[in-house]
């Protein structure tokens, strides 16, 4: 199963300006297909990390939490899924002026 939609739950709040925060990796173990993040950006302090999460609608990650992640920070992501859905939301991300956002694996 290919996470390609947010639950409605989650998205009523996104609309709403709040921001999703995970507290530990989801896998494909554990259902979640793929292993790409779109990096809409990176900070050292959480509260910068959740203000662009708010701006691009993503969710903040710790990176302490993903072995490909250079630990100590915290990211404004969509993810983990398959490439091709990364790219997209890189993309998407570029276009809300976020123009050095990329795409990276998370394990």
């Amino acid at each position: 199963m290919i996470r390609t939609f947010i639950p409605a739950a989650a998205a009523f709040a996104l609309m709403a300006g709040a921001t999703l925060t995970t507290s530990t990796p989801a896998r494909a173990s554990e259902g979640i297909s793929g292993q790409f993040f779109a990096i809409g950006g990176c900070f050292k302090s959480r509260s910068a990390a959740s203000s662009r999460a708010r701006k691009l609608g993503a969710e903040v990650v710790r990176t302490d939490d993903y072995p490909n992640f250079r630990a100590g920070w915290w990211c404004a992501v969509q993810g983990p899924y398959i490439r091709d859905e990364a790219n997209y939301w890189r993309g998407e991300f570029r276009r809300r002026g976020v123009g050095d956002a990329y795409v990276k694996s998370g394990w």
